[in-house]
């Protein structure tokens, strides 16, 4: 992380980067981070998991619909920025939003439902926190390995 020029770029980490220390590099380095949650989070995951399942039918959203591959997929994400709520989130820098993605999958034989969480320095618009690195020219997305 130390070595890369990361500055209005967008990183993107799964949950096991998932703190503080990390998020505050990326800061640091006048980026922008979208992170996976896990249950290992302890309350920052019940926290923001509980809320967004309780109240997510009022929140910005975004859904597509994919068909391919023997399969029918549906994703739905919501996005929120009412972080007052959620104590667990003051500590973490930069903070802005959080997300939750739920996918429905169908692929003929059986149907199943997914859901993730993320943390994100980004504002609560639920298309650009579901497509972090589509919006070529003005993202770039950093995988960072351990």
């Amino acid at each position: 992380m130390d070595r890369l020029d990361c500055q209005d770029s967008l990183i993107t980490i799964d949950a096991i980067a998932c703190q503080q220390s990390i998020v505050e590099k990326i800061v640091s380095k006048q980026a922008d981070y979208l992170i996976a949650l896990k249950k290992n989070q302890g309350s920052l995951y019940e926290q923001v998991s509980e809320w967004l399942d309780k109240h997510k039918e009022g929140l910005d959203n975004f859904e597509q619909w994919d068909k391919g591959h023997g399969r029918i997929e549906h994703r739905k994400v919501w996005v929120c920025d009412e972080l007052t709520l959620l104590e667990a989130t003051h500590t973490w820098s930069a903070l802005r939003s959080v997300a939750l993605v739920e996918t429905w999958r169908d692929d003929g034989n059986k149907q199943t439902i997914h859901k993730r969480y993320y943390i994100s320095s980004l504002a609560p618009d639920a298309e650009k926190i579901y497509r972090p690195s589509e919006d070529i020219g003005a993202l770039k997305t950093a995988y960072i390995g351990s």
